[in-house]
């Protein structure tokens, strides 16, 4: 997938070394256009291996995230990538699908004031989207229905990002909007990503995008369009050669990105594979109705997550 490997090696020349939170240090870019027409695949990296467990994950997180839960306590079952950021309980402060499916809304979609708030009765308009009494709307319903019955609406916009919960929160949201758009009788989705792991997370985020495309077009009978991705933050961990120490108790080595890079950037990439969905609604698919056709990919490339 050149659209990926040509942001890789812009990072990788023109980047700029910066600290961050985790302790490892990054070589970072500034905000990269992805971009990538579905018809000519589905983009899951080949230059190394993604299919197996981390295929499994992809598909598990994205329909945990459709479920709207905040918490981890089903999805360790099937995955254990979210648990450095959950609770003892499983729960999370910032969960993706919840605020997709429960987003809490203004009373009568009214800013009001602080005072207002204290002494009105609080009468809240509910229509058949809000999900309770408590002001939570599910975007992902209303973005369904208006794609069946108003297609060429440029207000179908999804959001993960509450302001007072991302400033709270262990781990706010990396990808934190996406937007689909109907052109030409064709599905489009495009999301935004403020932070943008670029070995480990973008190339998961990419495939995750395309799933959740690839998933409403489904569900609302349209074919798939261009998938459209903006990174902001694009950084690759890097670790000297010659580092002998540890961090959180491996070797630091380990948490470098940069060699990993490179040798995906020698490799030359396989044919795209399609994807197969199961003839169901969407919120009855489960992992075993999805099937990558002709998947073929180099060997796959381990490195440690920085948290």
């Amino acid at each position: 997938m050149r659209e990926y490997l040509n942001i890789v090696q812009d990072v990788l020349d023109n980047g700029v070394l910066k600290p961050n939170r985790t302790g490892i240090d990054t070589v970072t870019g500034f905000s990269y256009n992805f971009r990538h027409d579905l018809s000519n695949g589905f983009p899951i990296l080949t230059t190394k291996k993604m299919d197996g467990p981390l295929w499994h994950s992809v598909v598990t997180e994205l329909l945990w995230f459709l479920s709207g839960e905040n918490h981890i306590r089903n999805f360790r079952e099937k995955s254990k990538i979210w648990d450095a950021w959950a609770d003892e309980n499983g729960d999370l402060e910032t969960s993706y699908g919840f605020y997709w499916r429960n987003f809490p809304h203004a009373w009568k979609g009214e800013m009001r004031s602080r005072e207002w708030a204290a002494s009105s009765d609080r009468l809240i308009h509910i229509d058949r989207y809000a999900t309770d009494e408590c002001g939570h709307f599910d975007q992902v319903a209303w973005i369904i229905e208006q794609l069946k019955t108003n297609p060429n609406s440029r207000r179908l916009v999804c959001s993960a990002w509450e302001p007072y919960n991302a400033h709270k929160s262990k781990l706010p949201p990396c990808h934190f909007a996406w937007v689909v758009n109907v052109q030409d009788g064709k599905l489009n989705l495009q999301w935004v990503q403020r932070s943008c792991d670029l070995f480990l997370g973008v190339p998961f985020n990419i495939a995750s995008y395309a799933l959740l495309c690839h998933i409403i077009a489904h569900e609302v009978g349209l074919p798939v369009g261009t998938l459209a991705g903006l990174f902001i933050d694009t950084h690759v961990y890097q670790v000297g050669e010659d580092d002998p120490s540890e961090f959180s108790g491996h070797p630091k080595i380990e948490y470098d990105h940069t060699r990993l890079l490179k040798e995906q950037l020698k490799r030359d990439p396989y044919p795209l594979p399609h994807i197969k969905i199961a003839n169901k609604s969407m919120n009855d698919l489960q992992f075993e109705d999805f099937e990558l056709i002709g998947y073929k990919s180099h060997p796959r490339l381990k490195a440690r997550v920085a948290i």
